[in-house]
């Protein structure tokens, strides 16, 4: 088990994750694609990011690591650059949401805002996922160390379970409800606990790959089998309901990650291992974080289009404005703030780092 290799397609696959993300936005909230169709379930990137969180936290986890110093570094990737985005929430939301206040405030910086039902998540709202992670976050050392204790089929057996049932409340929930954009839906979308099924599918993929899987199936084709899942579900009219595009797209993440990792563990060249692509996944926070605020700065001085056409150059100097608000979160907070957090822990806990 090479827990040291440097798996460089995952990060590189993150930047096209978030890359959804924002096309989801410019395309079905802010109406500005030609192609709105085709980029409808493009939300579904953040599953991708909880099974990819699942498979690198697995990934990186040694028998004997140390769980207080795990939580120290799960802080120091992910606190810093939301206290920052949050802030520049409140500049860019409080004048015009009347919905904001300081019990709000308060969720949003301990990262509680998915647990309780809106209007809480209204600072900056792309964060709801980070409470989800955070969740994940506490309960990552019982699962993962669970991994390396329990019998192999006990745990692939019990994994299982909890994907199946988390998996049929959200069904059940999304053929009751169809509405998906308010009320209890949207606060059930954003649960922390029923969202467990795509972490725990990125654990199942690690667990495997850690005891000796290295999957075979070419990265492209992985690629292109997640795309003829998007083309399959965006083609017919209508929105499909609730969580079911990310039910439906789930295995297709968990073999687009397994091959992307298989490929790395191999030494096999390809194309998401330019540095250009994994410096865009490394900015991929950042730009998830700060692309909502930007987009609907643009949004307020830009209101009309003469046509889609313009909608999609104003979605690229969007993108390019997102981009370069990002490489400043990145580099001016997220990662110093990272290395000095760390670094503090270390000199007070003597302990094996984590990776």
């Amino acid at each position: 088990m090479d827990t040291g290799a440097d798996l460089r397609r995952l990060t590189s696959l993150r930047a096209f994750a978030a890359l959804a993300v924002f096309l989801h936005h410019c395309g079905n909230e802010n109406n500005w694609l030609i192609w709105d169709r085709y980029v409808r379930y493009g939300s579904a990137g953040v599953a991708f990011f909880f099974v990819l969180s699942g498979f690198v936290l697995t990934w990186a986890w040694r028998p004997g690591d140390e769980t207080r110093l795990f939580y120290v570094r799960r802080f120091a990737r992910i606190w810093p650059a939301h206290v920052v985005a949050l802030a520049t929430g409140v500049v860019a939301f409080a004048p015009t949401d009347p919905r904001i206040t300081w019990e709000s405030v308060v969720a949003n910086l301990l990262l509680l805002q998915a647990w309780a039902p809106p209007p809480l998540n209204t600072l900056n709202g792309v964060s709801w996922s980070l409470s989800v992670e955070a969740f994940f976050y506490a309960v990552a050392p019982l699962i993962i160390v669970a991994s390396h204790r329990v019998e192999r089929h006990r745990f692939m057996w019990g994994a299982g379970a909890l994907i199946g049932l988390t998996l049929a409340v959200r069904l059940v929930w999304s053929l009751v409800e169809r509405n998906p954009e308010g009320g209890i839906n949207y606060y059930l979308y954003e649960q922390p606990a029923l969202r467990l099924s795509e972490f725990v599918a990125g654990v199942v993929i690690a667990v495997l790959v850690r005891d000796g899987w290295r999957p075979r199936f070419p990265v492209p084709a992985a690629i292109a089998a997640a795309g003829v899942v998007v083309l399959a579900i965006s083609v017919p009219d209508g929105s499909l309901p609730g969580a079911i595009p990310e039910v439906i797209l789930l295995p297709a993440f968990a073999l687009l990650i397994a091959a992307a990792a298989g490929a790395d563990l191999r030494g096999t060249p390809g194309l998401l291992q330019h540095r250009a692509l994994v410096y865009a996944g490394e900015l991929s926070f950042a730009f998830y974080l700060l692309h909502g605020q930007v987009l609907f700065t643009v949004e307020q001085y830009v209101t009309l289009f003469p046509s889609k056409p313009v909608g999609a150059l104003y979605t690229l100097g969007t993108f390019l404005l997102a981009g370069l608000a990002a490489a400043a979160l990145h580099h001016l907070v997220e990662k110093p703030a990272q290395r000095r957090i760390v670094r503090a822990a270390r000199t007070r806990l003597p302990v094996p780092s984590l990776r």
